[in-house]
């Protein structure tokens, strides 16, 4: 640590450390409109999303809950369930209250800005709170976990610097992150343009004009039909049942309509006609096992 930072305990440097509570606790309900009131899942990246607020109290609520009204400045830092979440209340914000998953930190005597304590917190003082969190279904940690943190104080006018350095980077990765959005909407895009000629037949254009003995795909279709009538006599004579539903299906099966004009020798057909067979799997799953056999399920399956 440079010689001219010092290093505190939180409450050494805040005047108020505290938590709100719920408010249908002390008899006041939920409205549809009215004070803000702040959630967890209301703080990402560092903000209080206002938009995804859907939990309101009235005033009179709000009055009753002095302790954890919300003043610009005020830090709100998670300790209860999702921990470690931490944003700054800005004017736009308020007037708001919150509930105990949050802790309030608040009054910093001039001595700090209230956006570096917020980013500090955020960063590997989180890490530290984590690791003290406790507790069954929900993780929590106490005020007493959070005062007693050790945070690092530099002079003012570098406090500055440093907000204005993180502000910066955060821009840059911001920026990033929105061209990176596009750049993969864009693929997306690309991707489809370039399946689409792929099925239509303009990528292998070319490649096609120089072959002559390529089969057609009706006398391929006509190799396949031999194999499958093989392997459905031998399945169906072993007393396969879902052979002889796959038969049933084959005889029942119509005519496939052209969508749109394939090049020479290319065809439309069904997927059950261009393969061996096309089944479903069992709808009852089998115990699982630490380890063995592969059981493949859809979240194991990623777009290439």
């Amino acid at each position: 640590m440079r010689e001219d930072w010092i290093e505190c305990k939180l409450n050494d440097v805040s005047s108020k450390i505290t938590k709100g509570s719920t408010p249908t606790t002390y008899g006041y309900q939920f409205q549809k409109s009215g004070i803000n009131f702040i959630k967890i899942e209301n703080v990402k990246q560092g903000k209080i999303q206002t938009a995804t607020i859907n939990k309101f109290i009235s005033s009179e609520a709000h009055e009753s809950q002095k302790r954890s009204q919300l003043i610009p400045g005020d830090i709100l830092f998670s300790i209860a369930g999702t921990i470690g979440e931490t944003c700054l209340v800005k004017p736009e914000n308020v007037p708001a209250n919150t509930n105990q998953a949050f802790a309030i930190i608040s009054g910093f005597n001039h001595i700090l800005f209230p956006k570096f304590i917020s980013l500090q917190l955020s960063s590997f003082v989180s890490k530290v709170v984590k690791s003290k969190a406790r507790g069954g279904a929900m993780n929590n940690i106490s005020l007493g976990d959070l005062k007693s943190l050790n945070i690092i104080i530099p002079p003012l006018p570098e406090q500055r610097a440093i907000i204005a350095k993180i502000e910066t980077l955060f821009s840059d990765l911001d920026k990033g992150i929105a061209d990176l959005k596009t750049a993969q909407e864009q693929l997306k895009i690309y991707r489809q343009a370039v399946l689409k000629k792929a099925f239509e037949g303009e990528l292998t254009k070319k490649w096609r004009e120089k072959q002559t003995d390529l089969p057609t795909a009706d006398e391929l279709l006509e190799q396949i039909k031999k194999e499958r009538d093989n392997w459905l006599s031998k399945q169906i004579s072993n007393g396969n049942s879902e052979a002889k539903r796959i038969k049933t299906k084959l005889e029942k099966l119509n005519e496939i309509k052209p969508f749109n004009k394939l090049p020479n020798k290319w065809c439309w057909t069904s997927f059950i006609t261009s393969c061996l067979f096309v089944i479903d799997c069992h709808n009852k799953t089998a115990p699982y096992i630490d380890k063995g056999i592969y059981l493949v399920r859809t979240t194991n399956i990623k777009k290439w």
